[in-house]
């Protein structure tokens, strides 16, 4: 693919975001560093070269570029910063240079398609969470790091990943390898599952004589993975490593062991009771105030379960799933959870990716995060109305989910509950009152859904990338919609708006037919959406009241615009990167100013700020590289964090008594780069003010007014 200089935006070799159409993507030469974010969210990224001479990749920087499949780090490079590739579903493969000294947290979060990395020796720090939501077996190749110095959450991947080196004679030498084969056969039995699983793992247990003659039985007993080619690889290392099994002795023990659990099951399908010894083979559990509760899944089931859990366990109810308690079990086709079950712990059956089918009992009253996230065959769901809150992720990357019924009862559709998932429509009960961040986010094939008066809040980026989204009307409760709550839906065509909305971000309708059909300048109840025309200078009409978040972002021909008195809210990055606004006038009726709202305007060399706004927000003026004068009104009282970073002309700060807090980074040059104070900067204010203190103490020319 061939880029245009457009595509990017790039200020003193620091690449701080990328605008272009995605594929494969090649950074121009002269590029040093890449800044926070720079291709985050970019869903069509499929591949990306990073030029030699890069040293710095800040955080979030591929972050959920969902097609991205690998990705070459330069020599040069220190630090893989924290949640760089959180998200990259399909990232396979990274390399990993010898510059490199520490991995940052969450740097490959939920990267499911990675099948191994190479940590290099240079590597000294791999931070908290750095391979999380990664596939369990993922090889995690550190040879030069002691098992003992692994996240417990790793220690499995480093152990397949040992199993590799091992098997090629590349493992190390010394204490180093002592020490992972001392924990390999401690924690042997744990690893049964994984080893049928993953074949260098098995073979290692056998090659290491890791395992004795009498651990074969349990071995043999999670015939859930137990295809013939498993099998018979299980008996080869056996009769390789430790012997011939005696075959009339092996068949005898089958047959007991097949009748005695067929025995077993006829019993527990006919009450839902089930024995404490046999619920034992099965889970893990845990009693707590006369109940049951289940902590983990132990596998031993036939390939594609139907898993049936227990009503009772020995005398007492099951009561709860504990957190994380079937999550990343592959064979489970269907789960059965009975009635008595009330609570569901976070991650419970995260990444079961053949699960198909799930019944959820009316006596469900908690769920906590990401329960069934990334369980991508799961065709149908029912909710029932018990369940006030669906939670954070609950169904999150399902993609398969197609039906889901949401029973009378239930408050509140969590932060990305849906988001990802393949529901085609949607009627959310009455009685529903929030839709919150992102909740059905992605929803690609959902047409039609029905929004009930009950609701009253509709969160940012709720309906993102619905693309075949037709229509839809916000109820009469709602008072806001947020930022990009439908952008990108392209088949969008009817939109009703009530009369109770009374702010609308700027991009809250943003590439939507909707939006595009009102023309370049539209405003809907006072406030203004997007900005689709190509003037240079735009006059605003009166009686607009707000203009909304991102309503000019990336306006690159605008020069100026003229804000009416009507206007009392600016929102955030209103006109961020605006490259040539040269002229602004800030009406006094103004009261609230958003954050980043003129970032990266570099054209801009003035700007009076009324004193109705009480606080100047992070970034607002960041980047604006010409500005040279500033004069903040009576009745300001702060300026934020990075207010104005990168202004590196300023020369002349006007501010007043009634300023009483000032960000240590508010007249930086770059805070990412160079944290030194404007050169040339002069602070003009009343003296004995606190603006006078701030200027005396980072050694700021002052001037008293």
């Amino acid at each position: 693919m061939v880029e245009s200089k457009q595509d990017f935006v790039i200020a003193k070799g620091v690449l701080t975001k990328y605008n272009g159409p995605g594929g494969d993507v090649v950074i121009p030469a002269g590029v040093k560093k890449i800044g926070d974010g720079a291709f985050k969210g970019c869903a069509a990224l499929t591949g990306v070269t990073i030029p030699d001479g890069v040293t710095s990749i800040g955080e979030r920087a591929l972050y959920g570029c969902t097609e991205l499949q690998s990705a070459v780090i330069p020599e040069g490079v220190k630090e893989i910063s924290g949640f760089l590739f959180r998200g990259c579903a399909k990232l396979q493969s990274v390399t990993i240079p010898e510059s490199v000294q520490a991995i940052g947290k969450y740097a490959f979060c939920d990267c499911r398609s990675l099948q191994s990395v190479t940590i290099p020796r240079s590597v000294k720090k791999i931070e908290k969470k750095a391979f999380s939501g990664c596939h369990r077996r993922m090889a995690l190749i550190a040879p030069y790091f002691p098992i003992s110095d692994i996240e417990k959450d790793d220690k499995l991947k480093a152990c397949c990943g040992f199993a590799r080196a091992y098997l090629e004679n590349a493992a190390p030498d010394g204490e180093i390898n002592a020490g992972y084969l001392r924990y390999i056969k401690s924690q042997r039995k744990d690893l049964y599952i994984d080893a049928i699983g993953d074949g260098a793992l098995l073979h290692l247990l056998f090659a290491a004589k890791l395992i004795q003659p009498k651990d074969i039985e349990d071995l043999m007993w999670y015939k859930a993975y137990f295809h013939k080619d498993t099998e018979a690889l299980i008996q080869e290392y056996r009769d390789r490593y430790l012997g011939p099994a005696d075959p009339v002795k092996e068949a005898e023990q089958k047959k007991k062991a097949a009748e005695k659990s067929a025995k077993s099951m006829e019993e527990f399908e006919a009450t839902g009771v089930m024995k404490l010894a046999e619920a034992e083979k099965l889970f893990n559990i845990k009693r707590e105030k006369g109940s049951v509760i289940i902590t983990r899944y132990k596998d031993n089931t036939s390939p594609d379960a139907d898993v049936v859990i227990p009503r009772i366990i020995g005398k007492s109810p099951v009561t709860g799933i504990n957190a994380g308690a079937f999550s990343g079990t592959p064979n489970i086709r269907s789960v059965t959870i009975p009635e008595g079950v009330k609570t569901i712990g976070g991650f419970a059956f995260t990444r079961c990716f053949n699960l198909q089918s799930v019944t959820l009992p009316k006596s469900l009253r908690e769920m906590v995060s990401s329960v069934f996230m990334d369980c991508e065959r799961l065709e149908s769901i029912t909710i029932p109305g018990g369940l006030k809150h669906i939670p954070y992720q609950c169904f999150s990357g399902c993609s398969s989910l197609t039906s889901v019924t949401i029973e009378k009862g239930v408050k509140i559709i969590g932060q990305t509950a849906f988001s990802g998932c393949n529901i085609e429509s949607l009627t959310i009960p009455e009685g529903v009152t929030s839709i919150e961040n992102y909740a059905f986010w992605g929803c690609r094939n959902l047409r039609e859904v029905t929004i009930p008066e009950s609701v009253t809040e509709i969160g940012h980026r709720a309906f993102e990338g619905c693309v075949n989204l037709q229509s839809v009307t916000i109820p009469e409760n709602v008072t806001e919609i947020s930022d990009s709550t439908f952008e990108g839906c392209s088949k969008l065509q009817s939109v009703t708006i009530p009369k109770s909305v009374k702010k609308i971000s700027g991009t809250a309708f943003k590439d939507t037919p909707w939006r595009q059909g009102l023309g370049a300048l539209a405003v809907i109840n006072h406030c203004l959406l997007n900005y689709l025309g190509e003037e240079k200078d735009v006059i605003l009409p009166e009686g607009l009241e707000e203009i909304g978040d991102g309503a000019f972002e990336y306006c690159a021909g605008i020069q100026s615009v003229t804000i009416p008195d009507s206007v009392v809210a600016i929102e955030n990055g209103a006109f961020s990167y605006c490259e040539k606004l040269r002229s602004i006038v800030i009406p006094e009726s103004v009261t609230e100013l958003g954050a980043l709202v003129f970032c990266d305007c570099k054209s801009l060399q003035s700007v009076t700020i009324p004193g109705g706004i009480k606080e100047i927000r992070h970034g607002a003026f960041d980047g604006c590289e010409n500005l040279r004068s500033v004069t903040i009104s009576k009745g300001v009282t702060s300026i934020g964090y990075q207010a104005f970073n990168g202004c590196v002309n300023l020369t002349d700060v006007a501010i007043p008594a009634s300023v009483t807090e000032i960000d240590q980074i508010a007249f930086t040059h770059d805070s990412q780069i160079d944290t030194r104070i404007i050169e040339g900067l002069t602070i003009h204010a009343p003296a004995g003010s606190y603006a006078e203190q701030y200027a005396r103490e980072n050694d700021i020319k002052f001037q008293p007014l």
